[in-house]
């Protein structure tokens, strides 16, 4: 009868180190998975937030090629202020008196403004 008992699998004593060592590995293997899983899902994360940054670095770099396009444009204009004026008449002199407690700085005439887009006539009403 030991005999008939022993050809069972998992009753004999041999077989119970091998099912132990076979569950050890399968438990083994689910962390593997388990561990797998996890580092995909973070991975997703990672792609999506590199994706992102992408973007907004993106954004970032039109903003900074417009910048650096209206700054570049500003070595222009100021100087064409400068040679407007430069061509505006210099307030009336008045006499110079000795007296160098007035040092005032004589400025030119300021510079208008010329409003570009036609607006309504003065004698007509803007309809509300």
């Amino acid at each position: 009868m030991s005999r008939h008992q022993s050809s069972r699998p998992g009753f004999t004593s041999g077989s119970f180190a091998p099912n132990q060592a076979l569950q050890a590995r399968i438990d083994n293997k689910t962390r593997e998975l388990q561990d797998l899983k996890q580092l995909q899902q973070l991975s997703g994360t990672l792609v999506t937030q590199i994706e992102d940054l992408a973007a907004k670095l993106e954004t970032l770099t039109d903003g900074t090629a417009k910048v650096a396009l209206i700054l570049a444009n500003w070595g222009q204009v100021l100087r064409a202020v400068g040679l407007a004026q430069g061509a505006l008449p210099v307030g009336e002199e008045e006499e110079e008196e000795e007296d160098t407690t007035n040092t005032e700085m004589k400025l030119p005439v300021p510079l208008v403004r010329i409003q570009v887009e036609e607006g309504p006539e003065e004698g007509q009403q803007q309809p509300h």
